[in-house]
């Protein structure tokens, strides 16, 4: 119980954190790469502690009745874990190095089987190597 209680707490602070820097005030202040770590990862942490948080305090529940996972599932404080654990569950694997790869060239702009710019002879203007060619001819 006093673990569950200790948890709560943390998840609440970080929780907290994670409010006031979602703030315009205080998003300004920070630059991007703060900004993303609060919200993304510390997010993330604060989700777990969550989970965390109701798995202890089920903990003796779980032990002592060792009902089938159905019957454990059904209860309204486990039912509400399921979306928590699903998000976790799909953030780890976008976090796998064969997904995460992917997802990051993604991120920079790569699109498959597309020819990048300097493949197809495009410049900075716009204009293809030809075309400034010959317009510096005439």
């Amino acid at each position: 119980m006093e673990a569950s209680f200790h948890i709560a707490v943390w998840a609440t602070a970080f929780y907290v954190i994670l409010g006031i820097t979602s703030l315009p005030s205080v998003g300004a202040v920070l630059n991007w790469r703060e900004w993303r770590f609060v919200q993304s990862y510390m997010g993330h942490f604060c989700l777990i502690l969550a989970c965390a948080h109701a798995c202890v305090l089920k903990y003796s529940y779980f032990h002592s009745t060792l009902k089938s996972f159905v019957e454990i599932i059904q209860q309204p404080e486990m039912l509400c874990q399921l979306l928590a654990f699903l998000a976790l569950g799909l953030r780890f694997i976008l976090w796998m190095p064969c997904v995460s790869s992917y997802v990051w060239k993604i991120r920079k702009g790569y699109v498959r089987g597309a020819k990048s710019d300097v493949e197809q002879g495009k410049q900075a203007n716009g204009r293809t190597n030809e075309s400034f060619q010959m317009n510096e001819t005439i």
